[in-house]
């Protein structure tokens, strides 16, 4: 049994969570307590937001853990964005945020609304179909083609899928399991017919794709290969597939399931955003950062040791009733939605948030402009997952 046990008083066990919706037992932590140990995690728990801020924002204190976990290279690539650190950091983060912000990309969003009404198109004929697959999953998916100047290819989504699921599983265990690292080597080889030709292309030939900008950004690298490619790619379509994916079910869930949100958009338009980062809020599409810290340190009560590590539950901190009112509540008059946590905070803030953002709120706008009435024909969905949590099934019937 871990010494921490002994040494505080509240605990938590995060990985009981999986497949159940969280927030009740959130808030029972976070009332007792600011950081608790997770014996599951062999860490600390961060469950309240002025907690895990101070921890997002001094990233030199707490970093990312993965350059220190077996396969975190494999995973993310060493020259990822979560492993590099410092001025090399700074740098890719600059770059990527202006990729990926549509105010400077400006091939970003024709292709967003080009993809959202392609995908509402498709399942116009049909009675009904399957939200996550047909549409949550396409938009991003055929958007990560875009972006990185692969040449799109429908029926290679559901294998990329397939290979994100495998990094996906890596990134929850933390390291802490060799079977996962195998599962994303198997993985990487088996992508190698999708990403490989157009990695090897623009090696020599650029384009205005994220694929030349990472190729730009390798110089002076050697080790900076194809294989570090495959796993960026991977990264990326990662986050279109289980990031910015699970945001949209999740909001076109509330969208349907309320039928006065429904209403107030129709006739507000101008809300719509707040909505989207209302429902980013409330059911947070990823739920945990996870950091270690390297200096012996306090923080919400508790002794936090030099090496330990810290899992931010962004989730608990994005209803943290002290910051968001109402917490539980999509309120679509709240001043402050986009101070949640979803996207982190300060130097590692997500680069892909605008982007995210953009996806999330043309595709609410097209559903409200396409159709009087959206209902859930399934059973009651679930907010399935465990780091990654989306509303499913969501099998949708429509009218016109």
């Amino acid at each position: 049994m871990s010494d921490r046990l002994s040494q505080c008083p509240h605990q938590t066990s995060l990985r009981s969570f999986v497949d159940r919706d969280p927030y009740d037992a959130y808030d029972a932590a976070a009332r007792a307590t600011a950081v608790s140990w997770d014996e599951s995690f062999g860490g600390w728990v961060v469950l309240r937001y002025a907690e895990c801020a101070h921890v997002l924002k001094e990233a030199d204190t707490f970093p990312m853990p993965w350059n220190l976990l077996d396969g975190g290279h494999l995973a993310l690539g060493k020259y990822g964005i979560f492993n590099l650190t410092g001025t090399p950091h700074g740098i890719m983060h600059k770059y990527l945020l202006d990729y990926f912000n549509p105010r400077k990309n400006k091939e970003l969003q024709p292709l967003v609304r080009k993809l959202v009404a392609e995908s509402l198109d498709r399942v116009a004929v049909r009675p009904s179909f399957d939200f996550v697959i047909d549409v949550a999953e396409r938009v991003p998916g055929m958007m990560a083609f875009g972006f990185l100047g692969i040449p799109p290819d429908e029926d290679s989504l559901r294998p990329i899928h397939e290979a994100n699921h495998a990094l996906q599983l890596y990134m929850q265990s933390y390291g802490d399991s060799a079977e996962t690292v195998e599962k994303l080597r198997a993985a990487h080889r088996m992508l190698e017919p999708y990403f490989g030709p157009t990695i090897e292309a623009r090696k020599t030939v650029r384009a205005n794709d994220l694929i030349s900008l990472l190729w730009n950004l390798s110089d002076g690298h050697r080790d900076w290969g194809h294989d570090e490619m495959i796993a960026q790619c991977l990264f990326y379509f990662g986050a279109s597939f289980g990031n910015t994916a699970s945001a949209l079910a999740n909001t076109a869930y509330y969208l349907l399931s309320d039928a006065s949100i429904y209403r107030k958009l129709t006739e507000r338009p101008e809300r719509i955003a707040i909505f989207a980062d209302e429902v980013l809020r409330a059911w947070a599409a990823v739920q945990f950062r996870i950091r270690v810290s390297t200096v012996d340190t306090e923080l919400g009560g508790q002794h936090i040791a030099k090496g330990d590590r810290l899992i931010l539950a962004v989730g608990a901190a994005n209803r943290d009733g002290t910051v968001f009112p109402a917490p539980a509540d999509l309120d679509l008059d709240r001043s402050n939605t986009r101070r949640h946590l979803t996207f982190g905070l300060g130097p590692r803030y997500c680069v892909g948030a605008t982007l995210a953002r953009l996806e999330t709120e043309e595709l609410v706008r097209a559903l409200i402009e396409r159709y009087d009435t959206l209902t859930v024909t399934s059973r009651p969905p679930r907010f399935t997952g465990f780091n990654y949590r989306v509303f499913e099934p969501l099998i949708i019937s429509t009218r016109h």
